[in-house]
């Protein structure tokens, strides 16, 4: 599932984008803000995939909340809309931070179109995964060395380049369903990857994760894997 933050001050364009994204069956959930100062809020606590943003908003405007994120995120995708089509408005935008500029009267497939070309590029899953350090369940992971360390019996695991690129797939994105297209294209464009051997690395990583029985990984038919921990 994506997580888009939507930024826009008119209810009813909101209620209409909010449901239309909604209703491509489960793949998108839809975050609220009505102005820029509220979209930065909800920015920090939610940390979403993808941003859509108005504009012409009170408090503070699109180009604004922009430009604050690009000063610590360079890499979340931004998508601007606007009712003005003017080149000057264009222009704004792109030197704002935005990806791609669309006017508000566009068709929702060409949005979702937008939206899963940002989600499917291995830009995205390069800046999905890139942190120094993730924290699974009783495991430590350094994604640069490539260590796993149990910190309950203190030993260390080495994960493989492949694994570790998976394992950050999943966890960046836990409890989601990140799909066997997207997981299979990144590495493609990464090593030397054969798609039938996704199966053995998924296996693989469970068993480096074996000490830790609260940690699962589902296997979702014809569709992708999930990382879930459970209390």
């Amino acid at each position: 599932m994506i997580k888009v933050l939507l930024v826009e001050d008119d209810k009813d364009y909101t209620f209409i984008v909010k449901n239309e994204l909604e209703s491509f069956a489960g793949e998108y959930e839809v975050i609220i803000a009505s102005d820029g100062k509220e979209g930065l809020k909800k920015w920090r606590e939610t940390e979403p995939d993808i941003i859509i943003t108005d504009i012409k908003m009170p408090h503070l405007n699109g180009l604004e909340m922009i430009k604050h994120i690009r000063q610590t995120n360079t890499d979340i995708p931004i998508i601007a809309l606007t009712g003005f089509a003017k080149e000057q408005s264009i222009e704004e935008c792109y030197n704002s931070g935005a990806n791609i500029f669309i006017r508000k009267t566009f068709d929702i497939n060409d949005l979702n179109g937008h939206i899963k070309g940002f989600y499917n590029s291995s830009n995205f899953w390069a800046y999905k995964t890139k942190k120094d350090f993730y924290e699974i369940g009783i495991y430590t992971l350094n994604t640069r060395s490539g260590i796993l360390h149990n910190k309950i019996t203190n030993k260390t695991t080495h994960v493989s380049k492949t694994e570790n690129e998976i394992l950050c797939m999943l966890v960046e994105n836990i409890n989601k369903c990140v799909k066997r297209t997207n997981i299979v294209q990144f590495m493609g464009k990464k090593y030397d990857f054969n798609p039938g051997s996704l199966y053995s690395y998924i296996s693989n990583i469970r068993k480096i994760l074996n000490d830790d029985p609260r940690i699962i990984i589902t296997a979702v038919p014809n569709v992708g894997y999930i990382l879930s921990i459970n209390n």
